[in-house]
């Protein structure tokens, strides 16, 4: 990178830095549903379950060119060598049925959050967690 003046005239030496990374990246679904629908074929159970887990790795090592000592400089601050993991499990159930022109679907959805990042130079980690129930209510009329 070089830094320039409003006339295109260099400012100062350029400044060089190069890095090297890596990373990786891994994810994986599991799904189940399943539906019941009762002997009159308008009423019906339905539930499932859902697990996401993802898992990540990045490693990046910067350095700054020093032409004082002609050698490149690890620069501390700007590399990281971080990993994660991000998981996210959900189950529901549902049921719904009709009468006539009216019909209802009523259900409830239980979903947690896990997060642990992890800084693996200064063996910091931090985790975020969360639960959620997440109730609906349909109840709709056919004109």
């Amino acid at each position: 990178m070089q830094y320039l003046d409003k006339s295109g005239a260099a400012l100062g030496s350029p400044y060089v830095q190069q890095y090297q990374g890596t990373g990786q990246a891994h994810r994986l679904t599991l799904q189940s549903d399943f539906v019941d629908p009762f002997h009159d074929g308008k009423a019906k159970i339905e539930g499932g379950l859902k697990a996401t887990i993802h898992a990540n790795h990045s490693f990046n090592d910067f350095e700054n060119y020093s032409p004082s000592t002609a050698a490149y400089v690890q620069d501390t601050p700007a590399s990281y060598n971080y990993s994660y993991s991000d998981n996210t499990y959900a189950a529901y159930g549902s049921f719904s049925d009709q009468w006539g022109k009216l019909s209802l679907m009523t259900g409830l959805r239980f979903e947690q959050y896990n997060y642990t990042g992890n800084l693996l130079d200064i063996d910091s980690t931090f985790h975020y967690h969360t639960t959620g129930v997440y109730p609906s209510l349909f109840l709709t009329e056919k004109t």
